[in-house]
C-alpha cells in the first residue's frame, strides 16, 4: 500500500458539520445565532453588481462570517466560505507508516482559506 493507492480509512465518513455528542449550551441571551450586520454596500459596475464585503468588511475583519439573511451584498457576498463551504480541494491519502493524512489537489495561496475541520464534538464530561 503506497501513498497514492486511493484508499481510504476504515472507519471514516466525510462529515459536512459537527456533531454534538453532548447538549450544546446557549449564550448569555439564550439565543445560539448572534446575527452581526455589515456596513457594506452593494457595489455595482457598469449596472451589474459586483462582489462584496472584501478586506474591508467589518466582519471580516472581525473573523465573522456574514448573515446570508442581513448581508447587504446579498448573494454577492464574499465573507460567507464556511456557510457556503467553499475551500480548497484536498483529498485524504495514506501516508506511510505516519497513517493517514490530507493533502491539496491544487497550489494555495498564502494566507488562502483552506478548509473547516468538522468533526465529534465532546464535552469533558
Amino acid at each position: 500500500d503506497g501513498p497514492d493507492d486511493g484508499q481510504k480509512p476504515a472507519n471514516w465518513t466525510k462529515l459536512a458539520e459537527n456533531i454534538y455528542l453532548n447538549e450544546r449550551k446557549s449564550c448569555k441571551n439564550g439565543k445560539r445565532d448572534n446575527k452581526m450586520q455589515c456596513d457594506c454596500d452593494m457595489q455595482y459596475e457598469d449596472g451589474e453588481p459586483v462582489p462584496g464585503c472584501g478586506e474591508d468588511c467589518i466582519n471580516r475583519m472581525l473573523m465573522i462570517e456574514c448573515n446570508p439573511k442581513i448581508c447587504p451584498c446579498g448573494d454577492f457576498c464574499q465573507n460567507q466560505r464556511f456557510q457556503k463551504r467553499e475551500h480548497a480541494s484536498v483529498e485524504v491519502f495514506k501516508a506511510g507508516q505516519k497513517g493517514w493524512g490530507l493533502r491539496a489537489k491544487e497550489d494555495i495561496s498564502e494566507g488562502s482559506f483552506v478548509l473547516e475541520y468538522v468533526g465529534e464534538v465532546c464535552s469533558n464530561q
